[in-house]
């Protein structure tokens, strides 16, 4: 019941809305630590991710993009109560994502990379139900492998991939292939954002490097070959409570008092003495040594920048405020010009070049 609730506020078409963050943090807490729910609170949120009115929201005006982010890390997460994986993946990719904020985009993509590796073989974790959980039917889908590639890197290059899957050996030539692979992850490989282009490329990784079926090991038995696909992602990220952080006690040998970097004040003395002569007598004015406090360092260069850019800068009013209001009231009470170059006092005295 809490669940559709949610729902409901979720989809509200409300030009300004401010509570995106709250009922995202909800749906996480509640499908993360609720098992029994976790199949009906999936397949609700996988509906969201091509919802058009919430991924076409003002991002400055409207937060319901945050829930759409929330819908992506559960999908990520619980894939194996998606109703069609393939689907899912191409919602995670399509274009209105990728138009939206970076922290979407890297959680879509991740998620894409949580669904691909449970596509490859289901970790320990997504075989083990418990608390309700195991009670639950298991959605019938028929995306295959070969569709949720096909869905990262387009049909046709995903025939090419899952065709140069040999038993036992894979062909330089088709590995190479698999490394141009283009498709709708190629555009997220491409992002200005470190973090969202770093998580597609591993995607897109995963995707041109798929198991090689049964190898023979030293012992003479076999195994897949899927390590790294099922590795990634096989454990479960558990909830932490917001203040949890604060109740972590600090460890006795961390010394909070000793800074970072004790040779500070030396590097900044080192980097006044590469300036012109005028930066080396700020440097000597502002009193650089080696017994200065870190504290006394920033500050004097601080002090030697302010004199910098007041020798730099003509118009720059030296002194601060107070110099500024007494120019202002010389300006206004003592002389006014005139346009033919003279001057009238304060006390009303005829310009120069008016007639008496």
């Amino acid at each position: 019941w809490y669940l559709a609730v949610l729902m409901d506020l979720a989809q509200l078409p409300l030009q300004s809305f401010k509570h995106g963050e709250l009922i995202e943090r909800e749906f996480v807490n509640i499908i993360t630590r609720v098992n029994a729910v976790r199949q009906f609170g999936v397949e609700s949120l996988a509906s969201l991710l091509c919802n058009s009115a919430m991924l076409a929201a003002n991002t400055s005006m409207s937060t319901q993009w945050m829930i759409v982010r929330g819908a992506a890390f559960l999908c990520g997460e619980f894939p194996y109560w998606l109703v069609n994986k393939r689907n899912t993946v191409a919602h995670l990719l399509a274009d209105r994502v990728h138009q939206m904020p970076a922290s979407l985009q890297s959680v879509a993509v991740s998620a894409v990379g949580k669904i691909l590796g449970f596509a490859v073989r289901p970790s320990e974790r997504h075989m083990v139900r418990r608390d309700g959980e195991e009670e639950l039917t298991d959605p019938e889908d028929e995306s295959t492998l070969a569709d949720v590639v096909a869905a990262i890197v387009g049909d046709e290059k995903a025939e090419k991939v899952v065709a140069s899957v040999a038993p036992l050996t894979r062909s330089d030539k088709a590995r190479e292939t698999s490394m141009t692979l283009t498709g709708p992850i190629a555009k997220f490989c491409s992002s200005v954002d470190p973090v969202v282009q770093e998580r597609a490329q591993l995607v897109r990784y995963m995707a041109s490097n798929l198991p090689t079926g049964a190898e023979e090991t030293a012992d003479g038995e076999t195994e897949a070959d899927a390590p790294f696909h099922v590795a990634l992602f096989s454990t479960e990220v558990e909830p932490v409570a917001e203040g949890a952080q604060d109740a972590v006690e600090v460890p006795a040998d961390v010394d909070f008092d000793t800074p970072f970097c004790e040779t500070l004040p030396s590097l900044i003395e080192s980097d006044g003495d590469d300036g012109d002569d005028s930066d080396d007598s700020d440097d000597s004015d502002a009193g650089f040594g080696k017994g200065m406090s870190v504290e006394a360092a920033l500050r004097a260069e601080r002090e030697r920048q302010q004199r910098r850019r007041a020798d730099m800068d003509m118009y720059y009013l030296k002194g601060g405020d107070a110099a500024a209001a007494a120019a202002g009231a010389d300006a206004s009470g003592t002389v006014d010009a005139c346009a033919c170059g003279g001057s009238s006092g304060a006390g009303g005295a005829g310009c120069a070049g008016e007639a008496p």
